[in-house]
């Protein structure tokens, strides 16, 4: 008997808790909520139950919205504002005025401890939308309310080049630039009866410090803010709307003075001027010793047979970069609070990757995969050496046990993982191989024997690689940057090329979550991977 329940125990007990951390759980209790605006900014309140229907007061609603609010207490007269338009209330009446029109809600107003609260119901509803020019979509599963700002000016893209810094702004349902200004090393962009969702971007690559973005009236802003040694900008607006803006590099910009221009220095060059900075030295020289420290077996001297075949030396050969969409098909990835895939974002950020290097006639792009397969594990690296590739990166979305847990990082291949973080994560991405048919057998003794070659032969590249991703990506999507790690993962073995996997934000943040799913953070991020590659082929003597 005492068996039986032991065993009975031991399975129950490890299902049990499995199923509490898979199932979706409330971010907060039933009487909060989180209300996350897709620029990432986050705000909480408290809800009221009344009739077992949630409310939230007008000082919350004022406040997570940027209304203005009016409340007379002797009347009951409840008052919002915004863009000159006002929206009137009375406690314990479902009925409302917008702009003088009469309407009706579902739900009367409430009083409660001399606070006036309304339903979270009307917060989706069309009229509360049209009146604050937001959408607001509800997660009540989680608490969580996503608030996206309606706005016909793009947020501002911009790719840091050798020869200068360019800027792309789009615009969309008949927004278009008004006027442009250049005055103490500022540029401003008008657009009349514009809306961009307010935010700065810092740039800090020698010739752009910051990109501002905000609203005045019915005119919507694009302030470029240019270094001191920065030359004048030139603006064009291209046939689909966009703006284009080219800051050009002075010729007296010092081109080491920022951590972007690390792709103009030549790692072969003895002249003190263009040489590899101090930090980046440094930090490949430490992730080398702790590779090679971690590798199964030591080498003593490199093969003098190469690993790839010889590249053809008639003409200049297209460089070649295998993008890698992580999961796929019957293999969700992680999955977040709300709902979204990994899959789903990591396709995304690919796709739009492979748009970003089209225009580049010495760069040849393959996918992995081109839609929702799931494909295995090893058959994504015996693409890249079938296809004698010059790259491999593998693009996924984090998740942690920590919904506090968020930022960016990076890895390259070691046996060895670098702390408990990348040993979890590891673990997380390496779980899909139990969904593959078979088990792995196009891996030989030479391939085995060969891996720490492999590692060896190219741990410099790949590390430099993930270097500059952590400095182009995190400050696009505002995350925190968790730096360059090493694990072993599955997907990177084998490689007979520099070989990166990026873990672009975490699902299981909520706030992450939700700019993992807006597609303009994932053009923000593959815009960070694009500028990342150009200058590691820079440094590399490779396309450009």
């Amino acid at each position: 008997m005492w068996k039986r329940v032991n065993f009975s125990l031991a399975v129950i007990v490890p299902a049990a808790l499995v199923l509490l951390l898979l199932s979706p759980r409330p971010l907060f209790s039933k009487n909060r909520a989180l209300f996350i605006y897709e620029g990432g900014a986050s705000h909480d309140a408290a809800l009221l139950e009344f009739s077992r229907q949630k409310y939230i007061s007008f000082n919350d609603l004022a406040r997570i919205y940027h209304l203005s609010l009016s409340f007379r207490p002797v009347s009951g007269k409840v008052s919002l504002s915004a863009y000159n338009r006002r929206a009137d209330f009375i406690i314990n009446s479902d009925r409302y005025s917008l702009s003088g029109v009469s309407k009706r809600m579902r739900l009367p107003v409430r009083l409660s401890r001399g606070m006036a609260y309304i339903s979270v119901d009307f917060l989706s509803s069309d009229a509360f939308a049209d009146f604050t020019e937001t959408e607001t979509l509800s997660y009540p599963d989680t608490g969580t309310y996503v608030v996206s700002v309606r706005h016909n000016v793009l947020p501002a893209r911009f790719h840091s080049r050798s020869d200068g810094t360019k800027i792309l702004i789009g615009t969309k349902d008949g927004a278009a630039l008004s006027a442009n200004k250049l005055s103490a090393g500022r540029l401003t962009l008008e657009y009349s009866r514009g809306r961009v969702i307010e935010e700065s971007v810092s740039v800090d690559d020698g010739m752009v410090r910051e990109i501002r973005h905000s609203n005045k009236g019915r005119t919507a802003f694009v302030e470029i803010f240019l270094s001191e040694n920065a030359s004048a900008p030139a603006v064009t607006v291209s046939d689909d709307g966009t703006t284009v803006v080219f800051v050009p590099r002075s010729m007296m910009a010092p081109a080491a003075a920022v951590m972007s221009a690390l792709a103009e220095e030549t790692s072969s060059s003895t002249d003190p001027a263009v040489s590899p900075s101090p930090e980046l030295t440094a930090f490949l020289v430490s992730t080398a010793v702790t590779a090679a420290a971690s590798a199964p077996v030591a080498v003593k001297a490199r093969p003098t047979v190469s690993l790839r075949p010889a590249t053809p030396t008639i003409g200049k050969p297209k460089t070649r970069i295998v993008l890698d969409a992580g999961h796929g098909g019957e293999d969700p990835g992680a999955v977040g609070s709300n709902g979204t895939l990994e899959k789903d974002v990591n396709l995304a950020i690919v796709l739009e990757l492979q748009r970003l290097f089209a225009d580049d006639e010495n760069i040849e792009i393959i996918l992995t995969r081109f839609d929702d397969t799931f494909i295995p594990l090893v058959d994504r690296t015996t693409l890249a050496n079938e296809k004698t590739a010059d790259l491999f990166i593998s693009v996924h979305c984090n998740a942690s046990m920590k919904r506090s847990g968020g930022g960016y990082e990076v890895y390259f291949l070691s046996e060895t993982a670098s702390d408990m973080e990348a040993m979890a994560t590891q673990i997380l991405e390496n779980s899909v191989v139990e969904l593959e048919k078979k088990k792995d057998r196009k891996r030989t003794k030479i391939q085995e024997l060969l891996w720490s070659m492999i590692v060896n032969e190219f741990i410099n590249e790949s590390s430099e690689l993930c270097y500059l991703t952590t400095i182009e990506i995190p400050r696009r999507i505002k995350v925190e940057n968790r730096g360059v790690k090493q694990a072993g993962f599955y997907v990177l073995r084998g490689a007979q090329m520099p070989a990166i996997l990026v873990e672009c934000a975490f699902l299981s943040n909520p706030v992450e979550e939700t700019k993992l799913r807006n597609p303009a953070y994932q053009k923000r991020i593959a815009d960070g991977l694009y500028v990342s590659v150009k200058q590691y082929l820079k440094r590399k003597g490779g396309a450009e």
